[in-house]
């Protein structure tokens, strides 16, 4: 009997996310015959638009899952706007009814909301990791590209929930049929649930200098209270010249300015992400001065942080 699984698209939802899930079971039941069947479904029943504005059709609205489904919540931007206690309720008769869940991208947001991950570990975008720990500081945040127990299964969006499903598909098929549907995807590595995601968000992550990789580490770790160029340059057994030589180098910028855009890239992350003021982003970011800070800030972004601020609702602005 085919393993049906049953996707909830979230408006917004991301359509990588979305042909994640279901290509890499589409290929699986084109080698393996009738393995997975899938219905889509919405909070209405009428289309759900992406991310991209691409309006999808569904099957149907919300009904009662049978208990072996599995729930796939597809969600990215701004999931929370679309929650209310209708969508909660049902949540609850399918968690009763002993239904998996597995969440995408920002869509544990969404079950959190509902009170129901308790005890389990999700995977999530690294953006929204923050403010999900903000909201719920009580629950636990994995930060590897999917996260996978009994109940609640997670993939933190994009080519990661392919990684997820790939993983689906070799504890019910074995490891045959998973590398032919890699292989159809061109997958030459397989990724487990042990690969970190975060590494990638540091921009000293792929250069090569080990001096210079160390001076990007030192400001990304300082950011409430910057360090001086000669205090970084002094720790990583260099001259400030010499510093700055690398960076105009390797970087095409210098020092002073780098480190500035990590401080505003860091305060528009928490502005669009957490709850936090605009006066306390400013003081986590390092500006002692809130109008220097809306001055820099402007000067990148061209907006000022209230603005940026009252254009997001919290949660998967990217």
């Amino acid at each position: 009997m085919a393993k049906h699984i049953v996707l909830l698209l979230i408006p917004g939802f991301s359509l990588i996310d979305f042909a994640s899930i279901i290509e890499p079971l589409r290929s699986a039941n084109r080698q393996g015959g009738d393995l997975y069947s899938w219905t889509l479904i919405s909070l209405d029943g009428r289309p759900v638009k992406a991310c991209n504005d691409i309006e999808l059709a569904v099957d149907r609205g919300l009904y009662q899952l049978a208990r072996n489904d599995l729930l796939f919540l597809v969600a990215a931007y701004e999931p929370l706007m679309n929650y209310d206690l209708k969508l909660k309720q049902w949540l609850v008769k399918q968690d009763q009814a002993g239904v998996v869940f597995g969440m995408i991208d920002t869509a544990a947001f969404i079950v959190a909301e509902a009170g129901m991950m308790k005890g389990h570990q999700v995977a999530l975008h690294w953006e929204a990791a923050e403010t999900y720990r903000e909201r719920y500081p009580s629950l636990s945040v994995s930060d590897k590209i999917y996260a996978m127990d009994e109940k609640r299964i997670s993939a933190s969006g994009s080519t990661a929930a392919m990684d997820l499903m790939l993983e689906v598909i070799h504890a019910n098929q074995g490891p045959g049929l998973v590398r032919w549907v890699a292989e159809q995807f061109m997958i030459s590595r397989i990724r487990s649930n042990d690969v970190v995601q975060k590494a990638h968000t540091n921009p000293a992550y792929s250069i090569g200098n080990p001096k210079l990789r160390r001076a990007i580490e030192k400001m990304t770790s300082n950011l409430e209270s910057p360090l001086s160029l000669a205090c970084i340059a002094a720790q990583v057994g260099l001259t400030t010249r010499h510093l700055a030589r690398l960076f105009a180098e390797c970087l095409d910028d210098n020092p002073t300015s780098f480190y500035m855009k990590l401080r505003l890239d860091k305060a528009r992350q928490l502005l669009q992400q957490s709850g936090k003021s605009v006066t306390e982003v400013g003081v986590l970011c390092g500006f002692e001065s809130a109008s220097y800070f809306a001055k820099c800030y402007k000067t990148r972004y061209g907006c000022m942080p209230r603005t940026d601020r009252k254009a997001s609702t919290g949660v998967g602005q990217r």
